[in-house]
Order: C-alpha cells, then structure tokens, then sequence
C-alpha cells in the first residue's frame, strides 16, 4: 500500500469529520437517504466489504501520512459527485481544517475496475503549478473523459494565494472539475457495465444514428435520432436530458473512443418523434454522412457545461497586471480603500435618498443630520460604501431591503451624471433578479440595456440588445454582406456535395468521379444493366433501381428501434422555468423558428444496410474490387464491396466538408465579432447594462471594450467563486458584492468539491467576510411578523424589526398564532430515487391550507414549502384532488427554488421522519435559514420536532424558541385553531379530525 508523507503536519485532518463514508453508510443503510447524501448508488456487500478496508487505511496520525484510499469505483464515484452540497455552517469551516487539510482528487481505475482516491498535499513549488493549464481547449478532451486521474489543488478559504497565477489555476482546476467530473463518472460507469441504464446523474441512449446536417446561420449541425434506453416516457417539456448546451458523448466501441459534441437544439416537435431526435455540434469539425453506423450516446444530467464554458474560457485569459481587484482577491488585504473616482470628486448629490432637494455633500464624510432618509441607519451605512469603497461587500439579511439599497446607490451614481463611471454594470445570478432591478431603473428614468437573455417582460424586451440594434445604424453593412456572401458560397458547396447523399443508394457515377471505381466498371455497370428495364417492366429504369438489382439479397432492411415505455420518468424533471433559465444564454447566438433551428437541412436517411455474413479475407476483397465487370462479382460479396467503396466514399466527402466547415466557422468568427462591436457602440451609450452572471462570463469580451468602471453584483453568495473573477475587468474602479453568506450558497456538480479541503461552494461573498474584511449588514428587516424573525435569531445577531414588520395582521382562523411546529412520528417514504416524500404531511398541509382558504386567506398569500422535490410533486397532486379550482393560484416550491422569494403565509414540510440520525437537508443551516425566513405573517411548520432538534444545532434553538414562549404554544402534536365555527380553541390531532372541520365550514359557507 502506498503511502505518501507530509512534513510538519500539526493537526489530525480527519479531526471534526463526523463519520467516515463506511460510518454514514452503517447508519443509514436501513433507509434510502444513502443516495441523497453521499452515494449514487446503494452498495451491495462487496462494495460495502471495500468499504471496510478503506476505513482500515485511515490516516496513522502518529507517522503524520495518508494512505492511498482504494475503493471500489462506485463508491469513488458516489463519493466524487453526489447531488447534493455539503453542509457547512459557520462552524463547520474550521480554518485549520480548510488551510491544511489537503485532499486532492485521483481516481484510477485498474484492471480490477476499482478507483483509487488519493489525499495529497498541495505542493506550490511542483511543476504542475506551470501555467498548461491556460492552454486547455473549451471542451472536455479525451484524456481528461476517459483516464479518471484527476490531481487537485487545495484551496484554502482563510488566508491568501501564494499569487495571482496560484489563484487563478486553483479556481480554474476545480471548476473544471466540477464541470468534468459528472461526464467523467458516466463514461467509467458505462465502460464498467455496458448493459447500465439511466440514474438520476447519467442518461444513456441507444441507436443514436447520423439522419442529416442543419447549415444553420453559425454553424454546421448534425440531427441524431436516438431511442431512450430507459424505457420510460419522457416529458420532453420539462426534463433535464438534453437541454440545449449540454455535453453528449457517442461511441461505437464502449467508449474506448467517442466524439464529444454539444446539444444546439431540442425541438419538442423531434423529441416526440420516436425515434427520437435532436440537433448536435461536434467540436471536432466532422460531419458525418453515414447514417447506418450505430451509436451510444451518453450525458451526465447533473452538471451543465454551458455554465461553465465561458467562465473557464475567462480565467485563462485573466492577467494579475491588469486584475485591480488582487490586493483583496488574492493577499486578502482589508478593503478600506476608496474608489479612485471618488478619491478626485467626492461631491455628491444624495436626493435620491431623500424626501426632499438638498446641495452636494462630501461623500467620504459623515451624512448630514438630515430628516427626510428613506433609509435607515445600517442601509445608510451600506449605501455610503456603496459609493465610496474600491470593494463594498453588503450583508443582506431576509427582509432587509438590500436591493432596494443598490438601486438607491446606482440611482445616485446616475443623478450625479458624471460620464466617466458610466455605463454600470449590473449582474445577478438569475434573470428574474436582473429583469426585476432593470424594471425599477427604467421605471426611474434610467437608460438601460439588457444583455443577453430572453425575458419575458415586455418593458425589457423594449430595451434588450436584439431591440436596441433593430433601431441602430448599422455601419458594418458591407462587412455583413460580404460575409454572408462567403457563407452563401460555401454553403452551396457543402450542399452539393451532401446532394450526391441524399438518396438511398450512391450511385456509381458519383463513385466513378471520385477515382473510387473504374471507368471499366461503370461502363460494365451501365451495359449490362438493360435487363433491369425487362425485369422491372420499364423502358427507363433509374439507376437506384439498377443499383437495387445489381446489390440483390446482400441489402438488409435497417432495424427500427420498438418502442417500449414502462411508465413516466420523474427523476429527471424539472420546473419549466428553471429549464427556460438554464437554456437561455446557451441558445442566444442561434436562429430559431417555431422552436426549429432555422437552416438547410440535408436528409441522410436511409432504410436499407447491406450483408455482412460471410468474413472476406483482405486479399479476396481486394481481388473483388479489381474484377472490371461488377456483374460478375459474386453476389454474396457485393454488399461487402459497395460498402467498401461507400467507405472511401464517405472519407472522401467527409474530408472536404470538414475543410469547408472550418471556414464556415471561421467566418461566421468574423460575422461575431462585427456584432459585437456594433453590441459595444450600443452599450457605450446606455447608464446602465444588465445581465445575468452567465451572460457577463459570455459577453465578457464586449464588456471589456466599453472600459466599465463600477459593477454591482447582486447575490453574490449564492454564486462560486470562478463566475465572479472575470467580473473584475482591467478598467474597473469599484466592485460591490451584495448578498448573504447564512443562506443558501453555491451548488456544485460534485460533491467532494464543495467541502473542504477544495470548499468550492464558498463563494468570494463568503470567503471574503470569513477572511475577516470590512462588511456592511443590514440590520433591520420589514419582512417577519417579530414572532417569526426570532426563529433565526441564532443566524442573525442583532437583527431587529422595523415597525412593518410588527403590524403584520394575524392570520384568520389562527388567533394570534404566528408560528407554530405541529410535531409527529408519521413515517416517511422515498419516490424510487434519491428524494423522499411524507404523504401524512402533505395531506396535513393540503387539508390546512384549506382550512386557511375556508377562513377567508386568499390563496394567492399561501406557499406550501418543502425541502424535497418528491414532496412537492405529492403537494401538488393533493391540491389537484382536494383544491382543484385553487391550483394554480397556491405556490409549491421547494426551499431551494424560494430563496430570495417570500409570502404571507408559509406551510413547511420537512417531511424526514425515521428512527435513523440523518435528517438529509434539514441538517443544512443554510437551507434551514431560508425556510425559516419566507413568511410575513404566519410559519407553520409539519415534522418530527424531536428528530431535528437532535440533528442540528439550528433546529435546536428554533424549538426551545418555540418552547419557550409564555405567551402562545410554539410546538405539540396538535394543531391549535380557533374556527369561526368554534367559541373556543379546537386541537387538532389526526388528519381524520382535520377533514371534518372543514366538511362543517364548507357546509357552513354554503349555507
């Protein structure tokens, strides 16, 4: 067993680790939380046995070495990318831990199929800390897909980077990772076992077959048809499979060797088809024409490449010359400097926080003693760094308004008018937020424009750069046309040689042409081919026909996939609008219509394939392809040997295609880069540019030219940390992070990569305030009934209630109970996959939230909460049984998807209810944080009280704050309810007892 030492290692690494992968593993097995926590798949008992020796070469703390951990490669993978982030609270990123717990990545698989996973040092002297990493192309490449030997640097979230390069290929090596790892382990699971189906982290797809090529506006792209080896139905609508900038992976030969290509389109219209199809660009410039080959195509559903591309693009080209973030960045410096624009004129007016018209004041200074703020004493706080500071960071608790902060700053920015900061960079994680802050600036005033996307907000649309150039004179013009002229050209070419593919045989003229046959044999061919119009009764058969005779018994009909569907896949759904939200900057440089990729379509299918039975020895086929008279050629043989001259056929074409492609692409290069100089004249001339965090990375090289100077990024910690880094352009002056590190942060593709000692979900956000630099709370929230806010009083000290808050009305048919935890011991259940579900507490919540409508809340002020899709998906078919006219009007979400969002009344589920430790999700303070923080009025809260206390400290103070109070109950194993029916408080304790009060008010309405 090899062992690796490290010198002057101080500390045991595996010190506050809770359990070992075995330990997690013992303690769940008797449920279904495996999945969600840790593996992809359950272990049986081999793997489990394996198990048990990695747990026996734990570290020998004595001698200060790892040993090299070998596991099976199932369990390696499970451990390398689960779906789910790690749960580090404040507590749990222990510094000593984070800076010198080293554990880079290596899985290898030998002959054995097992995976090996090694925990090594990072050493910054090694050569691997040369710059190659810069030199990595924009797509997965073979090596890193097939060899499953990854070597990964630490990153350590207290303190600095040894420098700026170190910086920059830490973050770009475990982004890369990140982006990899999912496509790497579905390549090692299929080659492992070729006969596997689909999981929720890998599709795999059968008789995946070449049907033609799309000229589209930018590019050459190949339509596949494909069946789904999972058998099941799939909602094309709202899956995950497939969506557009995706990364798919075909091969013949078990993925030994594949070709890697990216989903340009999904039409709902071919996906419906069976077989099934889609539109796909390969990377490697071939365009295939043969369309009996038969492949496998695999991709990974839980990464998404397109989100990664362009960041990892941007990192390489990064500078620390030309990086004016770095001192903070990099060394960590305290950011206490102040914008050099601000350091020439620090004069500004300040009206757009005030009731009223006053002077310009010293922005550097302390804020006159004036009565007419808009914003309290923390805001005021937060928005004077805003202004001031070369790097504000802005701490936004739930509630506290921090957006409506930033707006009041970039409006001050815009009222002062001074020309050199403008225009101002606004970026967020999503297009809804970018969508909703450009909303309040035009509604201002201010001249926007919107960058990339498609919004669906009318106001928006108006001011988005495809709107913006229609208006816009066009000084390229005659660039343009010259281009498309090329394009056209090239075009044509391409087409006429794919024209001599279109039909189902190729004719011995075209093979004649291309030096491939001789004149001998075409004339042969041509000759002796008169009985073919006696057989078929014609004067002038067509040379198919005569082809179709001459071919006779050796052509085979090509075999059609039968559709077989079991039931309907489930576990690779996912909201439309999240599809909608993933899919919109992948398809922003493609032309669409009718949701088609708008193009010339060349049609390569074909129905027939030609027998191989009989093993032809090299030289017997060679004497074959000699004989002058193809009539005379065997028949057994002839399929053999058209196939043969198809194949030098196909080489021959296919290589002048991929010459001409390049071209094509290289031109349409051109075409890009004179939209984007028109794209950079037009955002010179706005105040403000909005988009999202993708679009930025996308984009970033038009953003750059306009030399921007102040750039607000809005929740910032709910984004990594390698998106954000390419925001700092080389012209920038003042960069203002806002958002809130106690809530959810960053998700990762890869489980292992999220905690330490890689801690790729602390974002820049994060890791910046954890390094102990100068941050701005906010401090009073309008959002919580007092009663409710308490609840996260352990999260957020010091955070107090604005007098909004406290005049919240009660809610109907509730009392003066604003909060309640209506605990019970009902068993949960899973949905066949990783989620669970709870159908005790579903049926709980739905029948309450009736009972809350029958009392007079308007559906519209309930959202019914959960930690778990399953859950969600269980709510929502209840209220279609029970409430089917209040559907669509009662929100279900989960607490991932509701961060950021809120409402008057907030029904939570937290569905985990067994006789194990775990509690999945609910172990997470961040996700806690958020659920916790969504109602305004009224918190109602369904689950095993006794259980979570148990499991987290978090929970932990929310039921002795519940507990605790002497003025109303907080927590049982009723509900208490004060029915307009009732002179008194009714409990209740079983579902049956629920459904009966509201039978009673429902009578009672109708009356």
């Amino acid at each position: 067993m090899e062992e690796i030492t490290i010198a002057k290692r101080a500390h045991n690494p595996y010190e506050g680790v809770k359990n070992s992968t075995l330990e997690m593993w013992d303690q769940l097995k008797n449920t279904t939380d495996a999945q969600e926590v840790v593996f992809d798949d359950i272990p049986d008992e081999a793997l489990i046995h394996q198990m048990k020796i990695h747990q026996e070469k734990r570290l020998d703390y004595q001698s200060q070495s790892y040993a090299v951990d070998e596991v099976n490669e199932s369990i390696a993978n499970c451990n390398l990318s689960p779906k789910r982030n790690a749960f580090l609270d404040g507590n749990a990123i222990e510094k000593e831990n984070a800076m010198n717990n080293s554990v880079p990545l290596e899985s290898k698989t030998n002959s054995a199929n097992q995976t090996r996973v090694r925990h090594r040092p990072h050493d910054v002297d090694r050569k691997e800390q040369g710059n190659h990493w810069r030199t990595l192309p924009d797509i997965p490449i073979f090596q890193e897909l097939s060899s499953a030997s990854v070597d990964l640097p630490k990153n350590d979230v207290f303190g600095g980077y040894n420098n700026f390069e170190h910086y920059l290929s830490v973050h770009y090596k475990l982004l890369r990772e990140d982006a990899i790892s999912p496509l790497r382990e579905s390549v090692l699971r299929y080659k492992k076992d070729p006969t596997c189906t689909s999981s929720p982290s890998f599709a795999v797809y059968d008789h995946v077959r070449i049907i033609g090529q799309i000229i589209a506006t930018s590019s050459v792209v190949t339509k596949l048809s494909f069946s789904v080896r999972a058998q099941k139905r799939i909602s094309w609508a709202t899956s995950r499979r497939l969506i557009s900038g995706s990364i798919v992976l075909l091969s013949q030969d078990n993925f030994e060797h594949f070709r890697v290509g990216t989903v340009c389109a999904r039409p709902l219209s071919g996906l419906r088809k069976y077989p099934h199809e889609v539109d796909v660009f390969f990377h490697d410039f071939n365009l295939e024409l043969d369309s009996r080959k038969e492949f496998v195509m695999i991709e990974a559903t839980s990464g998404y490449w397109e989100a990664y591309k362009h960041v990892l693009s941007n990192l390489q080209k990064l500078s620390g010359h030309r990086f004016p973030m770095k001192d903070y960045f990099v060394s960590c410096k305290q950011n206490s400097e102040v914008a050099r624009y601000v350091q020439h004129d620090p004069l500004m007016r300040i009206n757009s926080i005030l009731g009223s018209s006053q002077p310009p004041i010293d922005i550097l200074e302390p804020f006159p003693s004036y009565d007419d703020y808009l914003l309290d004493k923390s805001q005021l706080k937060a928005y004077q760094s805003m202004l001031t500071q070369k790097l504000a960071i802005i701490q936004g608790p739930p509630g506290t308004g921090k957006t409506f902060v930033a707006l009041k700053a970039i409006q001050t920015l815009l009222e002062n008018s001074n020309p050199n900061v403008l225009p101002i960079l606004v970026a967020c994680q999503t297009n809804h937020a970018v969508d909703q802050i450009l909303l309040q600036l035009l509604r201002e005033g201010a001249e926007v424009v919107r960058l990339g996307g498609r919004t669906r907000v009318p106001e928006i649309q108006d001011v988005s750069v495809y709107e913006k150039l229609k208006s816009m004179r066009n000084t390229f013009h005659a660039s343009y046309k010259e281009i498309k002229r090329k394009k056209s050209r090239l075009m044509k070419q391409m087409l006429n040689i794919m024209s001599n593919f279109s039909n189902e045989y190729l004719k011995f003229t075209y093979l004649h042409s291309e030096g491939i046959i001789t004149t001998a044999q075409l004339q042969s061919f041509i000759q002796n081919s008169a009985w073919v119009n006696v057989v078929s009764d014609s004067d002038d058969s067509t040379e198919e026909e005569q082809i179709e005779c001459w071919l006779g018994e050796t052509k085979l009909d090509l075999v059609t996939p039968k559709q077989t569907v079991y039931d309907y896949e489930e576990e690779l759904q996912i909201e439309a609008e999240q599809l909608e939200e993933l899919e919109q900057e992948a398809k922003e440089n493609l032309t669409f219509e009718d949701d088609e990729l708008r193009g010339v379509f060349a049609d390569f299918r074909r129905k027939y394939d030609f027998f191989e039975g009989v093993e032809l020895h090299k030289e017997e086929l060679k004497g074959f392809l000699t004989i002058e008279n193809v009539w005379d050629i065997p028949e057994f043989s002839r399929g053999m040997v058209y196939k043969h001259w198809l194949q030098l056929a196909y080489e021959n074409a296919e290589s002048r295609l991929r010459h001409l492609h390049k071209i094509y692409s290289k031109l349409d290069k051109e075409r890009i880069n004179l939209s984007n100089k028109r794209v950079g004249a037009l955002l010179r001339n706005a105040n403000v540019v909005g988009m999202t965090t993708t679009g930025l990375n996308k984009y970033r090289n038009i953003l750059e030219s306009i030399r921007p100077k102040i750039c607000f990024i809005e929740e910032a910690a709910n984004i990594l940390e390698g998106p954000i880094i390419p925001a700092v352009f080389p012209s920038l002056e003042q960069l203002i992070l806002i958002g809130d590190h106690k809530q959810l942060r960053p998700s990762c593709s890869t489980f292992a990569l999220a905690r330490s000692p890689f801690n790729l979900s602390v974002s820049i956000f994060e890791r910046l305030v954890e390094n102990e630099m100068v941050c701005d709370m906010l401090s009073i929230q309008r959002r919580m009934h007092p009663k409710i806010r308490q609840l996260v009083d352990s999260v957020y000290f010091g955070l107090s209630d604005h007098p909004i808050a406290r005049c919240r009305p009660a809610i109907p048919g509730m009392g003066q109970l604003r909060r309640f935890f209506f605990t019970h011991t009902n068993v949960e259940d899973t949905d066949g996959f990783s989620s669970k579900c709870n159908q005790f507490e579903a049926e709980m919540l739905v029948q309450f939230a009736s009972y809350l409508i029958l009392h007079g809340v308007n559906p519209l002020q309930i959202t019914c909460l959960t930690f778990y899709v399953a859950q969600k998906k269980e709510i929502e078919n209840l209220i279609s049984i029970h409430l089917p006219d209040k559907k669509e009007n009662i929100r279900v979400a989960t607490v991932d998807g509701y961060q950021g969002e809120e409402n008057d009344v907030i029904l939570l589920s937290l569905v985990r209810n067994h006789d194990q430790r775990s509690v999945g999700f609910l172990d997470s303070s961040y996700r806690v944080c958020v659920a916790l923080s969504r109602a305004r009025q009224g918190l109602y809260v369904f689950g095993n009280a006794e259980m979570v206390a148990n499991a987290n400290p978090l929970w932990w103070d929310v039921i002795n704050t519940l507990t605790q109070d002497e003025e109303l109950p907080g927590l049982g194993d009723y509900l208490p309810l004060e029915p307009k029916i009732e002179n008194d408080e009714v409990y209740i304790y079983e579902l049956n007892d629920l459904i009966e009060l509201n039978m009673k008010l429902k009578n009672m309405n109708a009356d």
